[in-house]
C-alpha cells in the first residue's frame, strides 16, 4: 500500500536503502522488518503454528534473526534505535518471567505443594518439567521477537509499511479461508477436518483461534481506514477503498467462523479503532454520518448472507455457558490450591484432572482453561501469571501516548490499541493467544504501537 513507500523526514526511503553514507542502520532495520513480517505471514499456514515442531522452528528463526541483527549492529558499532534503557520495565518483567518458568523445572523438593488429591509425584514446581522447559524457550523467543519488532518500528514510515503488509497478509488469509471453506469442501487444503465442520477455520485447528486472528485484522483495518480519511490525507486516493474492501472480506470470513466471542471481540476492536480514530482525525459531522451509514449498510448486506449460523449459535449460548461456568469454577479451585507457584507452564492438561469433578462433563478432554487469564494463573501462580498481562498493559499505554503525540502515522498505535482490546475481550473465554500465529501477530502490532512513542526522537537518526 502507499504507506510502504512513504519517506521519513530525512527524505530517505524506508527500505531498502541505497548505498549512501550513514544508511547502514536504515538498510539493516528495513531487512529486519521484512524478516519479521515473513514469520508473521507464514506461521499461520501450519495449523496456526500450534505444533511443537513449528514452535521450535519459529523460535530458531527468531534467534537466528536476532543473532544476525546483533552482528550487523555490532559490526558497525551502532546502538539499538530504541534502547533497553527505555524498555527496562517490560524487559525486566519478561526476563523475570522466563527465569521463573525455568525455576519451575528445578527439583525444589521442600517447595512442592500438597493438593486435595494428595501429594504430586513431581519433585519440581511443574508437574511436567519437560513441557515447562519448552515453554521457557518459547517465551524467550517471544521476548526477542518483541524487542526486534520495536526496533523495526522505530521509524514511522517503516512501521506504517509493516502495518500495511500485516493487514495485507490478513486479507489474504481471509480470502484463503473462504476459498477452502466454500470451494474446497470445508477442508484444510483438501484434507478433511477432524473438528468444526461447517465453520470456517482457515489454516487454524479451531474456529475461535482463527476468529481472533481475523478480529485482529478487523481492528487494524479500521484504524488504517480512519487515518486514510483524515483531513490531511491525500484526496482522491484509492487507499480507503482498498482498506474497506479488505475489511469487508475479513468481516465475511469472521462471521463464517461462527465464533461467538470472536465476533464480539472483533466488533469491540473495530468500534474502538473507528471511534478513537474519528476523534483523532477530528471528523466532521457529515463524515461521522457517512461512516455510520457505510457500517450499517455493510452489516445489513453481509450478516444475512454469512451470519445465519453464527446467529443460531448466539441463540444457543445458554447451553454452553453452563458447562463453561462449571469449568471456570473448578479452575479457580485449582488456582486456590497453589496461588503462589502454580502447577507449571504448559502443565494445565496434566494438573487439571486432580480438580476435575463429576459436575463437569467427562466426555470432553479439558486440556485448556478456556480463559487465558485463568490459564496463566493456574500454571504460573497469581504473581508470575499476571506478568504477561502487565507487559501488554504497558505496551497499550505506550500506544495511547504514541496516538496522542503523533500527527501522522497514528494508525499504527491505534491499531495496537484496538488489537489489544480484541485480545483482552476474547481471552476472557478462550485461549487463542496460546496459538503462536496469534501471539506473534499481537506482539508485532503491540511493539509497533509502543515504538510510536519515540518516533519524534527516532526521526533524527537514520534507523
Amino acid at each position: 500500500m502507499s504507506g510502504a513507500m512513504a519517506a521519513g523526514d530525512s527524505g530517505v526511503p524506508a527500505f531498502p536503502a541505497r548505498d549512501i553514507p550513514g544508511s547502514g542502520d536504515l538498510r539493516t532495520n528495513g531487512w529486519l522488518a521484512i524478516l519479521l513480517v515473513a514469520l508473521v505471514a507464514v506461521i499461520p499456514l501450519p495449523l496456526g503454528g500450534n505444533r511443537p515442531a513449528v514452535v521450535a522452528a519459529a523460535g530458531c528463526y527468531v534467534f537466528a534473526v536476532g543473532a544476525w541483527y546483533a552482528m550487523r549492529l555490532g559490526g558497525r558499532r551502532h546502538a539499538l534505535r530504541i534502547g533497553l534503557a527505555r524498555l527496562w520495565l517490560p524487559a525486566l518483567l519478561g526476563a523475570g518471567l522466563v527465569v521463573y518458568v525455568v525455576i519451575q523445572t528445578l527439583p525444589l523438593g521442600p517447595l512442592v505443594r500438597m493438593t486435595p488429591a494428595g501429594p504430586l509425584t513431581s519433585s519440581t514446581l511443574s508437574v511436567t518439567p519437560g513441557a515447562t522447559g519448552t515453554l521457557a524457550l518459547q517465551f524467550t523467543a517471544y521476548g526477542v521477537f518483541t524487542l526486534l519488532a520495536i526496533q523495526a518500528g522505530a521509524r514511522e514510515s517503516r512501521a506504517v509499511a509493516v502495518l500495511d503488509w500485516a493487514f495485507g497478509a490478513l486479507v489474504a488469509y481471509a480470502a484463503l479461508g473462504l476459498f477452502m471453506f466454500l470451494q474446497m469442501g470445508d477442508t484444510y487444503f483438501g484434507v478433511a477436518k477432524a473438528y468444526y465442520e461447517g465453520s470456517l477455520t482457515g489454516t487454524f485447528v479451531n474456529r475461535n483461534s482463527n476468529a481472533t486472528f481475523l478480529a485482529f485484522g478487523l481492528a487494524m483495518g479500521a484504524a488504517m481506514l480512519t487515518e486514510s480519511l483524515a483531513p490531511g490525507a491525500r484526496r482522491f486516493s484509492l487507499r480507503p477503498l482498498v482498506i474497506a474492501g479488505g475489511l469487508i472480506l475479513i468481516g465475511i470470513a469472521l462471521l463464517a467462523t461462527n465464533s461467538r466471542m470472536g465476533i464480539v471481540a472483533g466488533c469491540f476492536g473495530m468500534v474502538v479503532a473507528l471511534v478513537a480514530g474519528a476523534i483523532k482525525a477530528r471528523f466532521s459531522l457529515w463524515k461521522w454520518g457517512a461512516l455510520l451509514v457505510l457500517l450499517a449498510a455493510a452489516a445489513v448486506w453481509v450478516a444475512p448472507q454469512f451470519g445465519e449460523a453464527a446467529l443460531e449459535r448466539f441463540l444457543e449460548i445458554d447451553a454452553s455457558l453452563g458447562s463453561r461456568l462449571v469449568l471456570y469454577e473448578q479452575v479457580r479451585s485449582m488456582i486456590a490450591a497453589d496461588p503462589l507457584f502454580g502447577f507449571g507452564g504448559g502443565a494445565f492438561e496434566w494438573a487439571f484432572p486432580l480438580f476435575h469433578l463429576p459436575s463437569l462433563s467427562s466426555d470432553v478432554v479439558w486440556d485448556r482453561a478456556h480463559s487465558t487469564y485463568l490459564g496463566l494463573w493456574s500454571e504460573f501462580g497469581l504473581i508470575a501469571g499476571s506478568v504477561p498481562l502487565v507487559i501488554v498493559a504497558i505496551f497499550a499505554v505506550w500506544s495511547v501516548i504514541g496516538l496522542w503525540r503523533n500527527a501522522t502515522g497514528w494508525a499504527v498505535p491505534l491499531a495496537a490499541m484496538a488489537a489489544t482490546v480484541v485480545a483482552a475481550v476474547h481471552s476472557t473465554v478462550d485461549f487463542s493467544l496460546e496459538m503462536p500465529a496469534n501471539a506473534y501477530l499481537l506482539l508485532m502490532i503491540a511493539a509497533l504501537g509502543s515504538a510510536s512513542r519515540w518516533w519524534a526522537t527516532s526521526r533524527r537518526g537514520m534507523g
